[in-house]
């Protein structure tokens, strides 16, 4: 076996398994969401806890740390799909 096919191997079974993992993460997340707006519903809360969670949560730990990982393939997505719209 090839040292490249190994490497190849194993970048995509890690993939695999970081898909996975973010994938979990997300569903955490969105069961997280879920407590501050039954909270807000049931008068328990005010809107502010929701704020919190958004911008704490969601952006500054989530998509600033965990997604900052898919940025790259975000932007390989944009220029395909820009260069795919010019044909």
């Amino acid at each position: 076996m090839s040292s490249c096919f190994t490497g190849r191997r194993l970048k995509r079974l890690r993939s695999k398994a970081t898909r996975a993992e973010h994938a979990f993460k997300h569903a955490r997340l969105i069961d997280a969401a879920v407590q501050p707006a039954v909270r807000y519903h049931s008068g328990v809360a005010h809107a502010g806890e929701q704020f919190l969670f958004l911008a704490h949560e969601l952006v500054a730990r989530h998509l600033l740390s965990d997604d900052r990982e898919f940025f790259p393939f975000l932007q390989q997505a944009k220029m395909k799909h820009e260069h795919n719209s010019r044909e």
